[in-house]
């Protein structure tokens, strides 16, 4: 847009990409964020991006249960970050490789149960490898994609500490004509680099989808449908004293029959069958990959260009959740309604 020109018809570029995004409902809630990539760093199939967000939630006082008066929550997270991204050519390619820097600031009131009240710091560092060979973001229908990572909160004094281990590996296969079969097997540990400087932020907190998710962003928060999520509607451990602490291990499966009905550059529409499972707990000596919550259910995906991915999922829990100082759990035999907006793949 800066070169003799380039404004003929319209200015274009080499792809990069520019995000500013502002929600506001009242003073409950408040987010701002800006955000730039350039995939192109100096003509080489390197990325660079930065970014910086500034998010509010303010709960108020909450309802009371089982004689605990829940006392009033509110949580403000800053974050900037840098990542640098590259193409590889080995083993083939289809592998690439990204780095992210991430600071983050949390402001805690009210989760006094798991949290201390104040300010709260991490310093991440995280290195992702990733396979992919999907044909299509969207409705895949063949292919697969493969990624691990591995994020190390530093050891800055004063600073929260600890390090994850993830991998998920996921195949699409055509059965015949447009009907699709696609698996998904994800894993996340968490660990500490001592007994004495252990920290419950970014947990791992299983259940509903991103917008569900947006009512806390102090936990690591784990896709799940069937599963509302938000307080009282995730799949948690819990400790000696009932309080949801998100565990340290988790495991999570999936399975869709997908069929796209609609596939026209105005619309698409992609109804589907799932079963989904998963489960969390407070460490490896826990852990049983079996023991798991599972749901069933059935969805649709629409795209417009005007508006983006839509995902609604109707789905039918099979299992339930214990009760906690958060509230009485999930019934199972019982329906959830579930949209997210944005790609699954």
């Amino acid at each position: 847009m800066f070169e003799p020109g380039g404004w003929t018809p319209i200015p274009s570029g080499d792809g990069q990409r520019l995000s500013l995004g502002v929600q506001v409902t009242g003073r409950g809630y408040q987010s701002y964020n800006f955000s730039f990539t350039e995939p192109w760093l100096r003509g080489r199939p390197t990325s660079l991006g930065v970014s910086l967000s500034y998010d509010f939630l303010n709960f108020g006082r909450q309802p009371s249960f089982g004689g605990f008066q829940q006392p009033d929550r509110r949580n403000e997270l800053f974050s900037a970050s840098v990542s640098l991204g590259r193409r590889l050519q080995w083993p083939d390619d289809l592998f690439s490789q990204r780095t992210v820097l991430t600071y983050n600031r949390f402001n805690v009131l009210g989760f006094s149960n798991v949290f201390d009240d104040g300010r709260a710091d991490l310093l991440t560092l995280r290195q992702i490898i990733e396979r992919n060979s999907i044909d299509n973001p969207i409705s895949p229908r063949d292919g697969s994609k493969f990624s691990l990572s591995g994020e190390v909160a530093l050891p800055v004094p004063g600073f929260a500490q600890f390090y994850k281990l993830k991998t998920e590996y996921q195949h699409h296969y055509t059965i015949t004509g447009r009907l699709v079969l696609s698996g998904v097997a994800e894993y996340g540990y968490m660990g500490y680099f001592s007994e004495n400087n252990r920290s419950n932020f970014q947990r791992f907190f299983i259940g509903g989808t991103q917008i569900q998710q947006r009512q806390n962003f102090l936990n690591d928060n784990v896709d799940l449908r069937g599963f509302p999520g938000g307080f009282n509607g995730v799949i948690s451990p819990l400790d000696d004293n009932q309080n949801l602490v998100g565990g340290r291990v988790y495991n999570k499966y999936s399975l869709e029959l997908r069929y796209p009905a609609v596939s026209s550059e105005q619309l698409q529409l992609i109804p589907y069958v799932f079963m989904d499972a998963g489960n969390a707990f407070n460490g490896m000596t826990d852990f049983d990959p079996f023991d798991v919550k599972r749901s069933v259910g059935f969805g649709a995906r629409i795209f417009l260009p005007i508006l983006g991915l839509v995902d609604l999922s109707y789905g039918y829990r099979l299992d339930g959740t214990p009760s906690s100082t958060e509230g009485p759990g999930l019934r199972p035999g019982e329906w959830e309604f579930l949209f997210n907006i944005g790609a699954p793949f």
